[in-house]
């Protein structure tokens, strides 16, 4: 899940995505791009982030609330780390909107463009750090480590570059609307 903002003249700014990309490796540091991962550590995204039959968050209970934004948050994470991984961003319509999701889209056609293919593993933590009244927008506060991140070829599977890891605070956004909750807004903070 990763959209990384730096310091500008004007405050933060959104200028790429990086968060913590990685994921486990083949073992040689080589991955298969038309192969299939079978990494225990990659998760498929669910489908859909709204369960049938739940209320809508302004009739939810606190722990109701805190439940489903932070799975809808944690689906969100998966669909951007198999993004990356595929180069493929058609499934993150199901766990984001814009403008996040524009962001996301236009950087992965950038990565595909280069010919590379990120691997990465994010350890999450979220916690609900808070929402609006009527309960339709959360903001979840994650102090996010990117374990492992990655640069292949994805014409060769040859491995690129060994990216920085660490900890960095990680602020999403999540938008309720008919289909459920959706990402709406990340930034990058400090170290955690």
């Amino acid at each position: 899940m990763c959209v990384r903002y730096v310091r500008s003249a004007g405050g933060l700014a959104l200028i790429a995505l990086l968060a913590g990309c990685g994921t486990a490796l083949p073992k040689g540091g080589t991955f298969h791009p038309n192969g299939t991962d079978q990494s225990p550590l990659t998760r498929p995204a669910s489908s859909s982030p709204v369960v049938s039959g739940s209320p809508a968050p302004s009739a939810m209970t606190t722990p109701q609330l805190n439940k489903s934004a932070l799975d809808a948050y944690r689906a969100y994470q998966a669909a951007y780390q198999k993004a990356y991984q595929t180069n493929d961003p058609s499934g993150l319509s199901q766990v984001a909107t814009d403008p996040l999701l524009s962001v996301v889209t236009d950087d992965i056609e950038k990565v595909r463009a280069k010919g590379e293919i990120w691997q990465f593993y994010n350890a999450l933590n979220p916690k609900l750090q808070g929402w609006t009244a009527n309960r339709s927008t959360t903001w979840v506060l994650d102090c996010v480590w990117t374990v492992a991140l990655n640069k292949f070829s994805a014409r060769t599977g040859k491995l690129l570059q060994k990216m920085p890891t660490g900890k960095k605070y990680y602020q999403v956004e999540l938008r309720y609307g008919p289909d459920g909750w959706r990402a709406a807004q990340a930034k990058w903070g400090g170290k955690c």
